[in-house]
């Protein structure tokens, strides 16, 4: 078992789970204000990850309690708003465990503490719906997402996205930031699932031990181009990534994948386009 710094350890009859997005009250603590669709730096107990603020639901008005509308925060300003996670994390309401259930949030550039705020509820569908479905077979992905570069404030960030294929759905093979060819395969390493693409369609959506390596390129769940050329290749992948930690994941993209084969990145001044 591998644990490292922001694993934590809880008893199986414990509440605490895993989320992917929560509804949370802040108080906002930067000289710039807070809008949509910035992604910070959360800080939850000693966890670190990328999260974005999906919605501003209402702001409070400190002399009266008053809730009001607004689309950003301004200093002092709290408010209480939707956050999503790059990844699922361990944590809490705050009403139920203070150290799972409060956090920061840091500013990407400047590392400056953004924000302060508790948890007030945690979605049980986590904000993450699968990407690829069909029956118990469940992968996630971000294939055909659109990657923008905002060069106002140096930071990368994905298109946000509800769609879910099955099989038989279309699927658009040209974007803003990809182009892949008609027929090609995605690897889910991580969820031990294969998604067949042929004609622009998803053929099939099968489990990874099912899945045979037939000389079309092959991509992994973002869409990166990955250097399998053989069956011998898939099998050495498969074997490299169950062998590695989650911590090492990267490790094994920076040998194996390649961004700039079917994807690019789309430079904006600003992430209103997501």
């Amino acid at each position: 078992m591998d644990v490292s710094r922001g694993c934590v350890i809880v008893s199986e009859d414990s509440n605490v789970g895993t989320f992917g997005s929560i509804e949370a009250t802040l108080l906002w603590m930067d000289d710039e204000e807070l809008s949509v669709g910035k992604e910070y730096i959360l800080k939850l107990a000693a966890k670190r990850i990328p999260a974005t603020v999906s919605e501003i639901v209402y702001k409070t008005d400190v002399n009266t309690g008053q809730h009001i509308g607004g689309k950003s925060l301004v200093k002092n300003e709290i408010g209480y708003c939707r956050l999503r996670f790059a990844e699922k994390i361990v944590l809490d309401t705050f009403s139920e465990n203070r150290t799972l259930g409060e956090f920061i949030l840091i500013d990407r550039v400047s590392h400056a503490t953004s924000a302060c705020g508790v948890v007030e509820a945690a979605n049980e569908d986590s904000g993450n719906k699968p990407y690829f479905v069909n029956g118990d077979i469940k992968a996630s992905g971000t294939v055909f997402e659109e990657f923008y570069f905002n060069i106002e404030d140096p930071s990368l960030k994905r298109g946000e996205s509800d769609s879910q294929y099955s099989v038989g759905d279309e699927v658009e093979t040209k974007g803003e930031s990809f182009a892949y060819p008609d027929s090609f395969d995605i690897l889910c390493a991580a969820d031990n699932a294969a998604v067949l693409i042929r004609d622009k369609k998803v053929a099939d959506i099968i489990k990874m031990e099912d899945y045979s390596f037939n000389e079309l390129p092959v991509v992994d769940a973002h869409g990166f181009a990955l250097n399998i050329k053989s069956s011998e290749d898939l099998k050495s992948f498969l074997s490299e990534y169950a062998s590695l930690p989650d911590n090492k994941k990267a490790w094994l993209a920076n040998k194996w994948a390649r961004f700039e084969v079917f994807r690019r990145i789309v430079c904006t001044d600003n992430f209103w386009v997501i």
